[in-house]
Order: structure tokens, then C-alpha cells, then sequence
């Protein structure tokens, strides 16, 4: 219909990045998704590392993908999609929320739980 992005598209978008997650410390695999008030969208997955320390949350990898893909600001973004792993040791949902309102306190935020088959 020409709109922007739903919420179906951001949900799945997140999903498969949950599913191309790097996460075999914590078993805890998380993707998600950003849309612009363009309506483009840019989404990131957990990258984790041996050390810990370097891991690389889904937020951060989508917000890189958004620097690279075009997002002309932080402030441009109106909603974001969070897909983790339902019942995960390694929950991203609040600190996620937390950097939201800095960066982007107006965007809507959602969260949606996988179950692993």
C-alpha cells in the first residue's frame, strides 16, 4: 500500500535476526528492528563474544546498520521491535528500553518472545 512498514514486517525482520544470532555462551539469541519515520527499516542481531565484554547487542548492531544504511538520526527513529528468546537467561528487553530513552525517548517499543523448537 505504499505506507510505512508494520508492525508484521518489523516483528519478522527481528525474528530472523534473532534466528542469525551469534550466541553460543548464553543460548539466549535476540534480533531486532528499527524503522525510520521514513518508514526504512534497519535491523541488528546479538553478537556475542568469548571475552563478554565486546558482545554485541541487537541494538547496537542495528543502529550501526542504520548509520551505514542511512538513518539520518537517533531522533528520526518511531519504532522498534525487539524479538528474544522467551523465558532467556540473558534478557535484552530492559536495557534496551533504558537506552531507547535517550536516544530516542518518542519512539514506540515493542517486545516479542520466541519460543525455541
Amino acid at each position: 500500500s505504499g505506507g510505512a512498514p508494520g508492525d508484521m514486517e518489523m516483528a519478522q525482520r527481528a525474528l530472523a535476526e534473532a534466528n542469525a544470532s551469534y550466541a553460543p555462551y548464553s543460548n539466549c539469541p535476540s534480533g531486532l528492528c528499527i524503522r525510520d519515520q521514513g518508514g526504512k527499516l534497519y535491523s541488528g542481531c546479538l553478537i556475542e563474544s568469548a571475552a563478554y565484554n565486546p558482545t554485541v547487542s541487537p541494538l547496537h548492531s542495528a543502529l550501526v546498520n542504520g548509520l551505514v544504511g542511512g538513518l539520518p538520526s537517533w531522533q528520526t527513529i518511531d519504532r522498534v521491535t525487539l524479538v528474544e528468546t522467551e523465558g532467556a537467561t540473558v534478557k535484552h528487553e530492559h536495557l534496551i528500553r533504558e537506552c531507547l530513552k535517550f536516544i530516542c525517548p518518542d519512539a514506540e517499543y515493542s517486545v516479542l518472545y520466541a519460543k525455541t523448537s
